[in-house]
């Protein structure tokens, strides 16, 4: 067995009992990266965790997630757009908008451009485009569907575990 192989499968060993499904997938994508060019097969070898779920990890690894408590403005966006900068330092970034007003504003566009951030808007009136739309019609279905919630926290947790980011 290859040695590298081999390590993986005994650090994944110890500390598989103590991770959750994201967590996991984290880890592999993690290791997958590391290794570089084949590194996906050698996880996947070591562990038993199928690609997708290593491909799924890749992609969560480049996510981005900003947390606002309060009410969306431009000053959000623009703060996006920094993050997104701090964490892709190179190449083309490309964000995908609908046509609310804090997001075709000077603010936002303004630091879209100073941060070389192309923004490319949605037609308006196009709710099968807008991904987010189907997102939150299956968080509301799944997660809130006739349910109350204490205080702000709970309901936000109810969110988080129906999206993966944390355990039910």
């Amino acid at each position: 067995m290859d040695l590298i192989i081999e390590s993986l499968a005994k650090t994944y060993a110890l500390l598989a009992p103590h991770l959750d499904e994201r967590t996991q997938r984290l880890w592999c994508a993690a290791q997958a990266q590391s290794l570089g060019h084949g590194g996906i097969t050698k996880v996947q070898k070591a562990t038993g965790v199928s690609r997708p779920r290593i491909t799924r990890g890749m992609q969560d690894l480049l996510a981005v997630t900003i947390t606002n408590n309060s009410y969306i403005n431009a000053w959000c966006v623009a703060e996006l757009f920094r993050e997104l900068r701090k964490i892709h330092i190179d190449g083309p970034i490309t964000v995908i908008l609908d046509n609310a007003k804090y997001q075709r504003c000077y603010v936002a566009e303004r630091a879209a451009h100073m941060f070389n951030i192309e923004l490319l808007y949605l037609p308006p009136y196009s709710p099968n485009l807008n991904l987010i739309e189907r997102a939150w019609k299956f968080v509301k279905k799944k997660a809130l569907n006739n349910r109350s919630f204490a205080n702000f926290q709970l309901f936000q947790e109810a969110i988080y575990v129906h999206l993966g980011y944390g355990k039910s």
